[in-house]
């Protein structure tokens, strides 16, 4: 086998072929070269970004923006997210004890996940003794209008409802604390014996 090039620059096997197969029946065919030539000092142009100012591809997808996110399925909502997408409140937490002092979190229908990470329903993302995901799980039975606690699959550290270590789920009534990490909320029902979601 020996590899031989063609006037035109073309790389062939002249063990196989007389003359060079890229340019035998073709007069357009011309030398290999680079599509642009280097700039002075031997560089090539850095590459631009491709927008309306450097003449790059534009693109047309009716119905979507380029740039944005879209679902690849619409998102499951709760039983309980009105026409305006606004989820009806069920409950609180209200921290009596850590660095949120004070402040409130709502409980809304189904489950609410209890966490560090934004992507739980109640963040807690002020004490890192919580585990990010799903520290527990607090979820609203609306058929039989009771409450219920239970460990969240994330949980790294012990959780105590009233003192006593949360194992299992169980039912959560007014009043009841909750302690997880260093942190302690008292849980408050909104819907109860007088007032329900129908």
């Amino acid at each position: 086998m020996a590899i031989v090039q063609c006037p035109r620059g073309h790389n062939y096997d002249n063990s196989k072929h007389a003359q060079c197969p890229y340019c035998s029946g073709s007069q357009a065919i011309g030398i290999t070269v680079p599509l642009m030539e280097a700039e002075t000092g031997g560089e090539f142009p850095r590459t631009s970004p491709m927008n309306q100012q450097t003449g790059g591809m534009q693109y047309s997808y009716p119905g979507r923006e380029i740039g944005k996110t879209e679902p690849y399925q619409n998102v499951t909502q709760g039983l309980d997210i009105n026409e305006e997408g606004i989820s009806a409140v069920t409950g609180w937490l209200v921290c009596i004890e850590g660095k949120k002092k004070g402040k409130d979190f709502r409980l809304h229908g189904e489950r609410n996940f209890v966490g560090r990470a934004g992507s739980n329903d109640v963040v807690l993302d002020f004490d890192d003794k919580i585990s990010s995901v799903a520290n527990i799980i607090i979820s609203y039975d609306d058929e039989e209008n009771e409450f219920y606690v239970q460990p969240g699959e994330n949980q790294k550290n012990n959780v105590k409802v009233n003192n006593k270590l949360l194992l299992i789920p169980q039912i959560l009534n007014d009043n009841d604390i909750i302690r997880l990490g260093e942190t302690k909320l008292l849980f408050r029902r909104f819907c109860n014996d007088d007032f329900s979601w129908e």
